[in-house]
């Protein structure tokens, strides 16, 4: 059983951050009343099947423009999991977006690289790309969050799933990451660096 449902804390935060001088990745866990729960919330969604914790999942845009998904991609749910290294998108989703990457950037050639299917040599005129949870206006992913370096080329550190859709914890670097368990919320927020013990900060916003 995990630490949180041992110990039956009502909530419980983490958080990431790269040193930029080390490049080590460095955090905090924080549990109870010492949970930071800041930024935006979206619902988190019981599901009797298994202990993972489910959002509310609503799309994806590009570049500004929303892009058109079935209806399986949203009733095969999606998940937020510390466990899962990198984001895994159901098939029909992920082909959608590396479409829609590829159409606004039609003058650059594309590579892959291992199980990276989109690779650029240019990382630097890539569209924003954005995840939409209930509530939340967008969550947007960060060139460091969405794109990783693969010398020498930089590739989309998203893959592609035939299961349920997972927020991995390379998208989640650099996120202030609440779960309040009691209200059933996660809340998100970006931060410079982690929130320490003496912080407080409730600004809503990512």
């Amino acid at each position: 059983m995990s630490v949180i449902a041992q110990t039956r804390y009502p909530s419980f935060s983490y958080c990431t951050t790269k040193n930029p001088n080390t490049g080590v990745v460095e955090g905090w866990i924080h549990f109870g009343s010492a949970s930071k729960l800041i930024g935006l919330s979206t619902p988190l969604l019981a599901n009797p099947t298994n202990n993972f914790y489910y959002l509310s999942f609503e799309g994806i845009s590009v570049g500004g423009q929303e892009l058109t998904l079935p209806k399986k991609v949203f009733d095969m749910g999606f998940i937020i999991d510390s466990g899962a290294g990198l984001t895994h998108l159901q098939t029909d989703a992920f082909v959608k977006l590396i479409d829609a990457v590829k159409k606004q950037m039609p003058d650059e050639e594309v590579w892959t690289r291992d199980q990276f299917e989109l690779c650029y040599d240019n990382p630097y005129r890539v569209p924003e790309i954005e995840l939409k949870f209930e509530d939340m206006v967008s969550f947007p992913l960060h060139d460091g969050n969405a794109w990783v370096k693969i010398p020498p080329l930089y590739c989309l550190a998203i893959l592609r799933t035939e299961g349920v859709s997972i927020l991995g914890m390379y998208q989640q670097n650099g996120l202030n990451v609440g779960y309040d368990l009691e209200n059933k919320q996660l809340r998100l927020k970006y931060v410079n660096s982690c929130p320490e013990e003496d912080d407080d900060d409730d600004d809503d916003d990512i």
